[in-house]
């Protein structure tokens, strides 16, 4: 924990570990009670929660935890097994480790680098569909097995009915594979290893589906539309504002959703000038039972130096106005003092886009069609790209992307600047 904490404030978590000094990888634990409306020392007793590195059989180094009463039996756990230099190919194991052991060191790796969305996405893929996967090891996994795998997935879809039917590809089930794959390929030196991934399987990932398309160009006149049945909802004022923010600002639904009145410069005399900061965002549980909380950063925020600033657009700036009361503070768009929950706010979009005979769904189409919105008027990707906050372009090209009448308004305009010359030359022989 930083050294601001205070165990009377709420953190926006139920469990807190305040690191100990000088006891690397242990913690003082808290535990949120409602009740006393502070954090209190756990139930069982065990304050100290302890973190050490066991070897498996094929001598991967795998973190496991321990709680304790007391700090010296945290400490003399944790020294208990001396810590080893991790290697994951076994010279007398000419299978190599389980592909269980290495998707457990690529997570240790990589996860604490990926967004907590793309964790989410990553742990779903490997209970639904690595289970057959995870106790064989990594050399038994050929380009023939891998081709089995892929029949699998398949005929398990084109069997079930329902939503599940809906899906036409198993593209990221394959790129995730190739992801661990290759992290096993670059992370050991296993001269015996082959990559069994080959371009059939990329070519063999599609179902007998054709894929429905899926609309993005959400337009100004369709979001006034949209927006008018949000605002006949319940909690529509609250709601409304979040997705008019949303959609003109080009914002992710979790990085609208996080904002605070401290993040904004509001400038009433001058409305032009103010504008709006993107510091945090709301983290949105896919687990039952848990809440929507905001943490500080967002998406691709390394990239943007930890903050996006941007200048309020005049919809935005009205949409704040009429939430705005004297000595706010704190979260924006919320209801009883905690953050929207997500299924919340996409069941409420979904059903404003259907009573608004739309052919839109989701939160996400507010990012694209926004971003349309701004590229269309200026017609400079480095603006778009700006808005968005991407740093790689090739992410921007996905959002900004002319209207189907952009060309035809070209040529409209072309004629209407050359009138006298293409007249002249064009002038049936009847007239001339």
């Amino acid at each position: 924990m930083t050294k601001t904490f205070n165990s009377k404030s709420y953190q926006g978590k139920n469990r807190i570990y305040s690191a100990i000094p000088r006891s690397p990888r242990i913690s003082r634990l808290w535990v949120w009670d409602e009740a006393k409306r502070e954090y209190t020392a756990p139930a069982n007793g065990n304050l100290y929660y302890a973190a050490r590195y066991e070897a498996s059989p094929f001598g991967v180094r795998k973190r496991v935890y321990e709680s304790f009463p007391t700090l010296e039996e945290a400490r003399t756990w944790q020294s208990s097994i001396p810590e080893s230099k991790p290697s994951l190919v076994a010279e007398d194991v000419p299978g190599g480790p389980l592909f269980s052991e290495v998707v457990a060191e690529w997570k240790r790796r990589r996860y604490p680098q990926l967004a907590y969305g793309t964790q989410i996405q990553y742990e779903k893929m490997l209970r639904n569909h690595f289970g057959g996967l995870m106790e064989l090891p990594i050399h038994d996994i050929t380009p023939k097995l891998v081709d089995g795998w892929l029949d699998e997935r398949k005929a398990a879809s084109q069997a079930s009915i329902g939503r599940a039917a809906s899906r036409y590809s198993f593209d990221h089930e394959l790129t995730l594979l190739a992801l661990i794959l290759r992290y096993y390929v670059n992370y050991h030196d296993d001269a015996n290893y082959q990559f069994p991934i080959k371009k059939r399987h990329r070519e063999a990932i599609h179902l007998n589906r054709r894929a429905l398309p899926v609309s993005k160009d959400l337009s100004e006149d369709e979001f006034m539309k949209f927006r008018q049945a949000l605002l006949a909802r319940k909690d529509g004022n609250v709601l409304g504002a979040l997705a008019t923010v949303q959609y003109y600002q080009a914002l992710r639904i979790s990085e609208g959703a996080g904002l605070y009145w401290e993040d904004l410069i509001l400038d009433w005399a001058n409305p032009q000038n103010s504008r709006l900061k993107i510091v945090r965002s709301v983290c949105f549980p896919h687990k039952g039972g848990q809440k929507a909380f905001v943490k500080g950063g967002f998406k691709n925020a390394k990239a943007n130096g930890g903050m996006k600033e941007q200048p309020m657009f005049p919809e935005t700036f009205e949409a704040i106005k009429s939430l705005w009361r004297e000595g706010a503070n704190g979260l924006i768009f919320q209801m009883d003092g905690e953050p929207i929950p997500y299924k919340t706010i996409q069941w409420n979009f979904d059903r404003s886009f259907k009573a608004a005979g739309l052919p839109y769904r989701g939160t996400h189409v507010m990012r694209h069609g926004g971003c349309r919105r701004v590229f269309n008027h200026v017609g400079e990707i480095p603006i778009a790209q700006q808005l968005l906050g991407n740093s790689d372009l090739k992410t921007t090209l996905v959002y900004a992307k002319r209207h189907a009448s952009a060309l035809t308004k070209v040529a409209h305009d072309y004629w209407a600047k050359k009138p006298t010359l293409l007249a002249t030359a064009c002038k049936p022989a009847s007239e001339s």
